[in-house]
């Protein structure tokens, strides 16, 4: 039995437990605008980061060949997924996860990252651009996050705000 999968999701509880209240930004209840412009492809492309203190946060990376690749910072621990997106109702954001890994950050700068393929998995996400601030800032609401075909509710913080790097 693999249990990555299992360490991950409880190590992200954590995560999502001990970081909600430590961002200085109270402001995590942004309502989405039916009526703003849709998300496309050359927007959302480019690196997106979250960082909080000791080494906790998220990086979105989306690539103009439609791949992406989430990182999360778990204090001495690094968690990756690699996939493919797309485009949902100009709004939504999904992620198939085609593999991922689990790495102690001390070794995270080998070249050999033994990335582990995974089935049955995606991340949907609501997403908004607020382009009105500097930098740009990625808001995303966890719609569905599917993890070797179960339901991982709770996996991320009910709303990610990632700065455009």
């Amino acid at each position: 039995m693999n249990k990555l999968p299992i360490i991950c999701i409880f190590m992200l509880f954590l995560l999502t437990i001990g970081c909600k209240f430590s961002c200085k930004d109270d402001n995590f209840s942004i309502e989405f605008d039916d009526q703003a412009s849709l998300l496309d492809y050359s927007e959302l492309s480019g690196k997106w980061m979250l960082k909080y203190p000791q080494n906790y946060g998220y990086e979105f990376i989306f690539s103009d060949d439609y791949s992406a690749e989430i990182t999360l910072y778990l204090n001495t621990t690094i968690i990756r997924f690699r996939g493919r997106f797309l485009l949902e109702d100009g709004s939504r954001i999904r992620i198939t996860v085609l593999e991922m890994m689990q790495r102690d950050e001390i070794a995270v700068h080998e070249k050999n990252y033994n990335f582990m393929p995974v089935n049955n998995s995606y991340f949907l996400f609501r997403g908004q651009i607020l382009k009105d601030s500097k930098p740009k800032t990625l808001v995303l609401n966890p719609v569905r996050i599917i993890t070797e075909g179960k339901d991982s509710e709770g996996f991320f913080e009910p709303q990610i705000r990632l700065r455009k790097q």
